[in-house]
């Protein structure tokens, strides 16, 4: 009893004191926490400047694009528009040079490079790029080391991934200017070339005209995107699955390790009893044992040498 405030204290010397206290859970608790906090300091430092970037990418996306749209219209109309000064297009020139088979069997060509192109590329080069954006990682009875280490590897690629479609979306308002210039210089060249076109040039300047065709198609244009809204919708949803893909991985990362610190301090505790089986045996004995039976509870010569006889005199007997 605590005689300043009137309560009942426990002595610290009493083991019983410690009954019922989870001591394991407590500490593995905290190294759930102690994991979750690293891994979300990693994924602060992954996303770092993430915010920023998609805060400017309107602006700059929009100026790229509006930038490269002079370089883009020069180069259609080079290569098969109509100009009203009577100016022939590349296609004009190299078409007459050309019978009906020789340009099908080149563009039947094209589309085969193209669909192979696609195919060993496992999906198209353009366009939104942003893949699954659902990590369920709901805690179940069953779940283990192994199969929270298999969720955790295909979120963290799955972060991986969305935070690199995030940078090369971001990278297009550097690269559509690059990409627009680089295809102006070659259809100016084309251009040259074509105005002294042959029988035995024509085929390789045809082909050509048709590759620079193919990347100016809407497809391969900006990003692949139709316009700039578009392309904020896939930049926002880059953004948002990355930062989910982050958020499901520290929640099982904790889980993991909540998980591996109880097996490890459950294989700890077994390589203890073996090694203190009479300390354990005899604490066992101590939870079991009988009562104490007093001395006059029993005959004095019950034979258990706890009683004192006395030599009775002679005259008693």
């Amino acid at each position: 009893m605590d005689t300043s405030t009137g309560t009942q204290t426990q002595d610290p010397t009493d083991s019983s004191a410690c009954d019922g206290c989870d001591i394991v859970g407590v500490a593995c608790a905290t190294e759930r926490y102690k994991k979750q906090a690293e891994v979300a300091e990693e994924s602060a430092q992954a996303l770092e400047g993430f915010q920023e970037k998609y805060d400017l990418a309107r602006a700059a996306y929009s100026k790229a694009r509006a930038d490269a749209e002079a370089d883009v219209a020069w180069s259609k109309k080079t290569l098969y528009g109509k100009d009203s000064g009577g100016k022939t297009s590349i296609k004009e020139r190299l078409k007459c040079l050309l019978d009906d088979d020789q340009r099908k069997c080149l563009k039947e060509s094209l589309r085969t490079v193209t669909a192979a192109i696609t195919e060993c590329s496992g999906a198209s080069t353009t366009g939104c790029c942003v893949g699954d954006c659902d990590y369920p990682h709901e805690p179940s009875e069953d779940e283990t080391v192994s199969s929270l280490a298999g969720l955790i590897a295909k979120y963290r690629a799955a972060a991986t991934w969305n935070q690199a479609c995030f940078g090369s979306l971001i990278d297009l308002a550097t690269e559509i200017p690059q990409q627009t210039s680089e295809i102006r210089a070659a259809v100016a060249k084309l251009d040259e070339e074509s105005k002294s076109a042959s029988k035995e040039n024509v085929v390789a300047l045809y082909a050509t005209y048709l590759v620079l065709k193919h990347r100016l198609a809407g497809g391969g244009l900006f990003g692949g995107f139709a316009h700039v809204n578009a392309y904020m919708d896939c930049l926002c949803k880059a953004l948002q699955c990355s930062y989910a893909a982050w958020q499901a991985v520290i929640e099982l990362e904790g889980r993991r390790a909540l998980l591996e610190c109880q097996d490890k301090a459950a294989r700890d505790e077994c390589d203890r009893k073996k090694r203190e089986i009479l300390e354990d045996l005899l604490g066992e004995y101590e939870k079991c044992k009988p009562a104490a039976v007093a001395s006059s509870d029993h005959d004095e010569d019950c034979g258990c040498g706890q009683h004192s006889h006395t030599q009775q005199p002679a005259s008693a007997l």
